[in-house]
């Protein structure tokens, strides 16, 4: 009996600390009307649409699976159309490929938004500084031990 009323209070004590958090300190009720350190900070709404000079000419070698890369040109133009220059390096026969269509930006994404028969294409880019990295065709980054070769680089 002894030991179990022991035990209760020992576990009685426990809760007691565990719900009593010495850090954490009671608000007060004093007027800080002049003090302006508690002032809350203003959220930072910067992304790529707003913060960055985006329109200009990208130029990468990206991956390509049955050939030396893709020699890649897109240029953003700042009326918010583009042109994209696609070269598939080491044919036989040069394969090129241009297109055309208008650009656009949602927070740090560019979507590509072809013309006429490429419309269903879907082409995204993830937006920084003098750099735009291709997304896959989720939207998503990509990673892994070729993530660096799907980076375009803006022409100074």
């Amino acid at each position: 009996m002894k030991r179990t009323l022991v035990l209760l209070a020992l576990a009685a004590f426990m809760i007691t600390i565990a719900c009593n958090d010495p850090g954490k300190k009671e608000p007060t009720t004093t007027d800080n009307a002049g003090d302006t350190s508690a002032v809350s900070q203003p959220v930072d709404m910067h992304n790529a649409a707003n913060s960055l000079d985006l329109a200009g000419e990208y130029e990468g070698i990206l991956p390509c699976a049955d050939c030396e890369g893709i020699r890649t040109t897109l240029d953003l133009n700042k009326d918010s159309l583009f042109t994209l220059k696609e070269e598939y390096l080491g044919k036989k026969n040069p394969v090129v490929f241009n297109s055309k269509g208008k650009w656009v930006i949602h927070q740090n994404t560019i979507t590509l938004q072809f013309e006429k028969e490429l419309q269903d294409r879907r082409v995204e880019y993830k937006a920084g500084e003098n750099k735009l990295w291709l997304l896959d065709q989720e939207g998503r980054e990509i990673t892994g031990t070729l993530a660096g070769k799907y980076i375009m680089t803006k022409k100074q």
